[in-house]
């Protein structure tokens, strides 16, 4: 019994691991987006970082598209 918690605690461990670690080939946002740019160019390199990051999901499109509207960009 104890001998397949620990097999079932193992494959669990490796199955977050792969799951991380096709999570972190996604893109990635660093200060170099919007370092030194001017605050209008920033802020369209970091929504349209924003829009590839959202891909396909609903909620995360009607986030990325609410900070258009707050912005005033309709």
């Amino acid at each position: 019994m104890i001998a397949k918690r620990r097999i079932a605690a193992v494959l669990l461990f490796a199955a977050g691991v792969a799951v991380g670690a096709f999570a972190a080939k996604k893109l990635t946002i660093g200060p170099s987006v919007f370092s030194g740019k001017e605050p209008a160019a920033a802020a369209e390199e970091l929504l349209g970082a924003a829009r590839e990051l959202a891909g396909d999901g609903s909620y995360e499109n009607i986030a990325v598209a609410r900070v258009y509207f707050l912005a005033g960009r309709k």
